[in-house]
């Protein structure tokens, strides 16, 4: 499957809004859609446990399996991101990438990453709901961000660099989810409408 859409975060990685050292690990997710999640981790100290390499990451998950990749980035105030993750999770060459501005992250499989031959059957299935937004994981960065154009997929749309459509996306035959965000929280999911909501409690537990 794909799951992608436009973002522009308010805030910039190094704001992190900091008081004290104790208080910076951030952790925020963009994005959930069984059985796709999409967090970022901002973790400068995290009580002295992290390493040179965790500092700042973007981690995509596929529920029941674990985690499916990972990528460093460090997001800007005021500029708008293209972020695509893809999924194909068959048994025998299991892969997750993550997509920025079209490209391609590095992935490999390490021991926290998904294993290609993790068992299809410890898949979450296919959830009815998409969650867009911040939501609060850990931490005590407050942020604001804006959102346009979600789609979700069936298919892999992407396995090497592309370019990010300018124009907003057309449903398709491979179209689960589709919503433009044009003033409204209208959608479709395949041929039936939907419409959003918003939700005040940012936190996820």
């Amino acid at each position: 499957g794909t799951a992608e859409f436009w973002f522009r975060p308010l805030w910039s990685t190094t704001d992190c809004n900091l008081t004290t050292l104790d208080k910076s690990t951030k952790r925020m997710q963009f994005y959930q859609g069984n059985p796709i999640a999409l967090s970022y981790w901002i973790d400068p100290d995290n009580g002295g446990r992290t390493g040179r390499y965790n500092l700042v990451f973007l981690m995509v998950e596929i529920r029941g399996l674990g985690e499916g990749t990972r990528a460093r980035f460090f997001f800007e105030a005021g500029k708008w991101y293209h972020l695509a993750m893809t999924w194909n999770v068959d048994g025998k060459n299991n892969e997750c990438n993550l997509f920025i501005n079209g490209h391609k992250q590095p992935f490999s499989h390490y021991k926290q990453t998904l294993a290609p031959d993790a068992p299809v059957a410890k898949l979450v299935p296919a959830g009815k709901n998409a969650r867009l937004g911040s939501g609060h994981l850990y931490g005590y960065m407050a942020t604001s961000e804006l959102y346009d154009e979600l789609r979700v997929s069936r298919v892999v749309r992407y396995k090497d660099d592309f370019e990010p459509p300018s124009a907003p996306f057309a449903a398709d035959q491979d179209t689960n989810l589709l919503m433009h965000f044009d003033g409204n929280l209208e959608g479709a999911m395949g041929s039936a409408p939907v419409t959003g909501q918003f939700i005040k409690d940012r936190k996820l537990w």
